[in-house]
């Protein structure tokens, strides 16, 4: 009986470079996500500072059209 003294057993060249490619998509879309996610969160920050501004600048519903305008980009 032979002994396999290795762990992991022998893998296919295209085996393991299939699995670069996961492990490279995987980390891209991770990566992807959150600079969309904190990209959102500047934004909303962005938006509450100006609604907020005009709020104190003006009528509680001028700030809240800032908003919105800001919001769609305007």
């Amino acid at each position: 009986m032979k002994l396999n003294l290795f762990r992991n057993p022998a893998v296919d060249p295209y085996v393991s470079h299939m699995r670069v490619i996961y492990e490279d998509n995987m980390r891209k879309q991770t990566e992807e996500y959150w600079r969309k996610k904190i990209a959102t969160e500047i934004q909303n920050e962005i938006n509450f500072q100006a609604w907020y501004q005009d709020l104190h600048n003006g009528t509680w519903g001028e700030g809240m059209v800032k908003a919105k305008e800001i919001a769609l980009g305007r």
